[in-house]
């Protein structure tokens, strides 16, 4: 039993090897601007077929570790990483570009009830994955949308397991 989970799990510095740590910071500063210095004691590692996480680099050493409890940063299997909730909340803070800033509490509302959101005006940021903040919190992750009319919209990628009911308030008073 031993040697079979010594070959199905691989050692950490193995599986952080295997991971491509210069693409996946350059996604972080390129598409959402965190800054570089943020990024440096991060390791990526190959924690599933489909995933990556994040560990510390001071967690430990990297050589004798069999297993690490890191943070699940992203789902790999598309042409796009998306970047999961806990990403999102460990480093969406840091983030520069690639934001939309929801102007209402009933707007908060909608992404947290993982509600289709149509921007009243054109944000700064290009279509395709974007942090999500109210009022300077970093609510998650949603993607931006663009009509052919021009219309932007958000849909959330907010958990559904996290979700408020559609038509609840998480601010305690409606607008």
């Amino acid at each position: 039993m031993t040697l079979q989970l010594a070959q199905s799990y691989p050692s950490l510095a193995q599986r952080v090897q295997s991971v491509d740590q210069q693409s996946l910071k350059t996604l972080l500063t390129t598409r959402f601007g965190v800054p570089a210095p943020v990024l440096e004691n991060i390791y990526f590692f190959q924690s599933n077929r489909r995933s990556v996480s994040i560990v510390n680099a001071d967690h430990a050493d990297l050589a004798d570790q069999a297993e690490a409890h890191g943070i699940p940063f992203a789902y790999t299997d598309s042409a796009v990483p998306k970047l999961t909730t806990a990403a999102v909340s460990f480093l969406g803070h840091h983030a520069t570009a690639s934001i939309v800033h929801l102007e209402s509490s009933t707007q908060a509302d909608a992404f947290l009830s993982r509600t289709m959101i149509t921007l009243a005006h054109a944000q700064q940021c290009s279509k395709g994955y974007v942090v999500v903040r109210f009022d300077g919190l970093t609510l998650g992750l949603g993607i931006l949308r663009v009509t052919d009319e021009g219309r932007m919209t958000v849909e959330s990628c907010y958990p559904k397991a996290w979700a408020i009911e559609e038509g609840c308030t998480a601010f305690g008073t409606a607008e």
